[in-house]
Formats: C-alpha cells, structure tokens, sequence
C-alpha cells in the first residue's frame, strides 16, 4: 500500500483522509459517511478490471477543498471502502475528474501532490499523449505501450495499482497477467520512478525527472 497517495480535504465543515487515484474512474465515497451528503437518486454502474460489473447510487458533495482547490457540486459513487478513520482507512477515492482544468503532480521525493491550473504548468520531461475516455460521470486515462517484441498496445494509467498488469492475451516478460477487461494497465510500480503530472483535460501524461535520479547524474 506504499503507492497509495493520500491526501487530506475538506467536504463543507468535516475533515477527511482521501486517495487520489487516475484509475478509479469516478470518485468513489464510503458508505460509511455517505449519510452527510445528498443522493441524487441515480447511480452509477461500471466494471472491475476483471470485468465483473458494479452498481454504485451517486450522491452530489458540496464545497470539496483539497489545498487552495474547490470543487463545488462534485459527483462520486458510494461504495464499502472498510475503516475510513484507522491509521490506514481513507474515506473516499478521488478520480480523475474532480481535476479537471488543473495538472495535479505527484512528487515521490518530496512526498507532495501540486495541483496547478492548466495554464501556468510547465512540462519538466517528455509528454505522453492519454487518450480520456469518458462515460456517464466516468473519467478514464489510457495510453499506448510497446511490448518488447515492438507490438504496441492500449493500456490504462492506474495510480492505484502498483503493478504493470497485461491481459493474459499479451505476452511479455517480467509483468503481472491476469484476466481483464483491457489490454493492460502501467501502475505504480513504473510510474513512481517519475515525477508524475497528470493532466486530464490536457490529455497528456508528464513524465519528469525525480529529484534522486538527478542528484545521481551529478
């Protein structure tokens, strides 16, 4: 659970303990604090990696603060995420689009999440292209990945997942294989060697030098 970014925000007057995941899809909420907030009467369904389809009744948050970051009127699913308050609980999952708009950048050294708007961010590295697949309040990044015999295929970028994870359909070395319902995704694993900015609405993934690997090249 090392991969895991955890960050503290603020829904109207009540502090919680959330993750920030690029492959969750929707925002996803405990069950456990669900009663604070408005449900829409609609819910949202989507699919596990392993295909098994999951239904989730959507409720509308208020004023949401990450940092100096507000997002009103936010939509996430409900779901049974166990302890929200021990020392490893989270209380909700925060996807993709609750970024939209902003770059959001994970520092493993520094060990800080920077959200920035869109136009004062400077790429630090080489830009990946994403291509964002969006359905119903579902927000999904996937990327190209060229297998070592050079055939390229279309995988999700998942924070959440510290593995890199191929369809049993692929083939290549020194990677987890699972049945899924895509042809793989690149987890934390490969992507905590960078310092990672995503950005959603700029479809682009920015993959940045860590400040360990330039003190090396020193």
């Amino acid at each position: 659970m090392q991969h895991l970014v955890r960050v503290p925000i603020r829904i109207g007057d009540r502090e919680y303990r959330f993750l920030v995941d690029t492959g969750i899809g929707i925002t996803v909420l405990s069950s456990s604090i669900a009663e604070h907030f408005t449900p829409t009467g609609e819910t949202y369904t989507g699919r596990r990696m392993s295909g098994q389809e999951i239904e989730a009744p959507l409720v509308r948050l208020p004023r949401v603060a990450l940092g100096d970051l507000t997002v009103a009127g936010h939509l996430a699913g409900v779901a049974d995420l166990g302890d929200a308050t021990g020392p490893h609980g989270f209380a909700g999952i925060l996807g993709p689009a609750f970024f939209e708009g902003y770059t959001v950048t994970t520092d493993p050294d520094a060990m800080t999440l920077t959200v920035q708007a869109r136009d004062s961010f400077v790429a630090d590295g080489p830009e990946i292209p994403l291509d964002i697949r969006r359905e119903s309040v579902s927000v999904d990044p996937f990327t190209q990945l060229v297998l070592p015999g050079g055939r390229e295929i279309t995988v999700e970028v998942d924070t959440g997942s510290d593995s890199l994870i191929l369809d049993t359909a692929q083939a290549a070395p020194r990677v987890q294989f699972q049945e899924i319902i895509h042809d793989g995704l690149v987890g934390a694993a490969y992507l905590g060697r960078y310092r990672m900015t995503f950005d959603v609405s700029g479809s682009r993934l920015v993959l940045g030098a860590r400040q360990s690997q330039a003190e090396t090249e020193l």
